[in-house]
């Protein structure tokens, strides 16, 4: 049995995780944020309502900074899901992609769709929602805050409705609990499948073996200025230039 993503993740940046330190660490009710000595600044979604209700949520709390990030790194392994967002933004602060391999934008922009597809969407995403709908024949949305929008699905019914979909987008977030795997087996059969978010790590292989054809994620451009909000509970939209918007487009490469 092959390595689920996580793991070949950790694998790809480990060598170095190990010559780096983490020298802070912000767990906001939005975002979570990690910064490395080197500079190198990663983000990850914050599941606050999954974090449970205990007035101390992260026993480590107030010994982060200092840690080595091969260390942190791991944490993406782990089922509680504060961990896990401090080990993919320790991913996402690794990672740091040749400029000639992003493509600026939004990923509704880039998406090849047909008039005639289905679109799934793991995870609500208003703007690109909105541009998909216009150019496809139906945008089915997964989220587990089922609102009365039409074709706004709870989360679970994505594994019975992705095997129909010619193009399925799935948030990154997934990566933070666990479920990436089981839902890009049930989008295997889509002519179009990305990864969305601030949270996707922008490493090309893992996610080709997957049959991904976009990544989309940022870049941190300003990390005072991304802490900063981080600790505020700011989320996506008030990143805004302290961030870029970037994609790695893996179709036919």
């Amino acid at each position: 049995m092959s390595k689920g993503i996580l793991h070949e993740l950790v694998e790809r940046v480990s060598g170095e995780a190990a010559r780096r330190t983490v020298t802070d660490v912000r767990i906001g009710l939005g975002y979570t944020a990690v910064l490395l000595d080197s500079g190198g600044c990663g983000l990850a979604y914050s599941f606050r309502a999954e974090a449970g209700v205990t007035c101390s949520l992260l026993d480590e709390a107030g010994t982060l900074a200092g840690r080595p990030a091969s260390e942190l790194l791991t944490w993406l392994l782990k089922p509680n899901v504060l961990q896990s967002a401090v080990g993919l933004a320790t991913v996402n602060a690794l990672v740091h992609p040749e400029k000639d391999q992003l493509v600026s934008g939004d990923l509704a922009d880039l998406l090849a769709v047909e008039p005639d597809w289905t679109v799934g969407m793991v995870g609500y995403f208003g703007p690109v929602i909105t541009k998909l709908r216009e150019r496809a024949s139906r945008v089915l949305v997964f989220e587990r805050r089922v609102t009365d929008e039409p074709d706004v699905y709870p989360d679970w019914a994505a594994f019975e409705l992705l095997p129909h979909c010619q193009a399925v987008v799935i948030s990154a977030t997934t990566l933070i609990n666990h479920t990436f795997d089981l839902l890009c087996e049930a989008a295997r059969s889509a002519n179009v499948l990305a990864v969305l978010g601030p949270s996707a790590p922008l490493l090309a292989e893992p996610f080709r073996r997957r049959g991904v054809t976009y990544v989309s994620g940022v870049v941190v451009r300003d990390s005072t200025r991304v802490l900063q909000i981080v600790s505020q509970a700011g989320g996506t939209r008030n990143f805004r230039d302290a961030v870029e918007r970037v994609n790695l487009v893996l179709s036919g490469t």
